[in-house]
């Protein structure tokens, strides 16, 4: 059986897919209250905002359909290229 984690990042592959970017990586961290799912994607030809907004609700949408991750969190969909700080 599929942890909760592996079903969103199936979720986000096929989502990602479906708008013609690729899936890189998603990751959920916890950083005192506050979670993070974190999403990053990638197109050949660049990644634009567009992209990152339409995995997004794409996303958003089907997750809140399933209920799956446990407690609040907050969604973040950007290109390989940028860089956060934690």
């Amino acid at each position: 059986m599929k942890d909760w984690l592996e079903e969103v990042r199936e979720i986000a592959r096929i989502k990602a897919e479906s708008i013609g970017v690729e899936l890189i990586k998603v990751e959920y961290k916890k950083a005192g209250k506050r979670s993070i799912l974190r999403i990053v994607i990638n197109r050949e030809e660049g990644t634009g905002i567009q992209d990152c907004e339409r995995v997004s609700r794409a996303v958003e949408n089907e997750l809140d359909a399933q209920d799956l991750i446990p407690g609040s969190y907050s969604l973040e969909v950007m290109s390989k290229g940028i860089k956060v700080k934690d």
